[in-house]
């Protein structure tokens, strides 16, 4: 099967959207589909060239002549599907509806406006939903029913030793993620080792939000830019918070990590740190929102209260416990066994591609 993907962003310039896409086409590759992915390389200078990431082969598009050149790659690529995410997608599904092929809409961020409703000009052939909050939030919205497909991980690549961990984490530190309130429980936590490890870099220009990424990305789903920025929190002198810069070696930060910290503030779609913590034998404790909820009640410690910074004091010093920190280490090791299988999740992705 001939698949071509189309987004505005693509690894290894990653969050977690980017990782996961790339993951489940190295996959198709490996299953003898053919693979090609259109995305936005100006930051690299190589639009109008092809270039490889890891055996994915990979088109850089103009972001400006976006519209033309799909279609004019479509015409010549001729897809049996495509698939698509986040910014570009209502091009890509706007383009595969005027082709009469076959679409497949990953749907891994809320809120969207984008109308993918049936008949619409948008409207996908089939949904991925990354979680079972975002197929309510997708019925809800579009009456559209959808397949809970979790992001892949490949747990081996982020799995590590763990020798005298240290440090309570954070990852992508900005103020929907919850970044203002682990700033405040390290605060008042002074006699703890913290770090907090930057991220969407896709976002970025360096250590600054592009905010023409932003808009690219709102104006593709439809919602209203009004200046958004994510608000990345500053830690300079909080001397007990350690800051790394991103990094996709994530398993060398899970090798300092003694407990994980995911405070986040808005409708997390899903947790992908956390399976990885678990993975690791890494406590997690997380926020009640979203899709991030449903791993956590289940593999670690789930905050109701998560706007209050002495829930998380008070959930963090019982981990100091021996015996309560290796229950929780044991309920999110089970829970990564028993509910995550990367296999059957890759397998799951190739039926909704039709693949019997």
């Amino acid at each position: 099967m001939k698949l071509l993907y189309i987004s505005g962003t693509y690894y290894p310039a990653a969050g977690g959207a980017e990782i996961s896409m790339h993951t489940f086409l190295k996959e198709a590759i490996r299953n003898d589909h053919k693979v090609l992915v259109a995305t936005n390389l100006e930051r690299s200078g190589s639009n109008g060239k092809i270039v490889n990431y890891e055996g994915v082969s990979v088109v850089g598009v103009d972001h400006d002549s976006r519209i033309s050149k799909l279609d004019e790659l479509i015409t010549l690529y001729q897809p049996d599907k495509i698939l698509t995410q986040l910014m570009w997608s209502d091009v890509a599904l706007k383009l595969a509806n005027d082709k009469n092929i076959d679409s497949v809409l990953r749907f891994c961020k809320v809120p969207s406006f984008l109308d993918i409703t049936k008949d619409s000009e948008t409207c996908p052939s089939d949904i991925i939903v990354v979680s079972e909050f975002v197929r309510d939030y997708v019925f809800q919205n579009w009456q559209r029913e959808s397949v809970v497909i979790p992001p892949p991980i490949e747990l081996k690549k982020i799995r590590c030793s763990r020798n005298s961990p240290r440090y309570i984490t954070m990852f992508n530190p900005n103020m929907k993620k919850g970044g203002a309130i682990f700033r405040e429980v390290a605060i008042g936590m002074p006699k703890y080792e913290f770090a907090v490890v930057r991220g969407w870099d896709v976002l970025k220009e360096g250590n600054k939000i592009d905010t023409k990424i932003v808009q690219r990305l709102c104006d593709s789903l439809r919602i209203q830019y009004t200046g958004q920025n994510l608000d990345d929190v500053d830690f300079e002198g909080v001397h007990n918070v350690t800051q790394f810069s991103y990094t996709s070696n994530v398993s060398d930060i899970y090798a300092e990590t003694r407990i994980l910290c995911v405070p986040s503030q808005w409708q997390e779609a899903f947790g992908r740190v956390c399976i990885e913590g678990m993975a690791n034998g890494i406590p997690v404790i997380g926020s009640d929102v979203g899709g991030l909820a449903e791993v956590v009640r289940a593999g670690g410690i789930l905050i109701n209260d998560f706007m209050n910074p002495n829930e998380w004091v008070k959930e963090l010093k019982k981990l100091d416990n021996p015996e309560e920190y290796e229950r929780i280490v044991k309920r999110g090791r089970l829970y990564v066994e028993n509910n995550y299988d990367y296999s059957a999740i890759c397998n799951t992705f190739f039926k909704m591609l039709g693949e019997k």
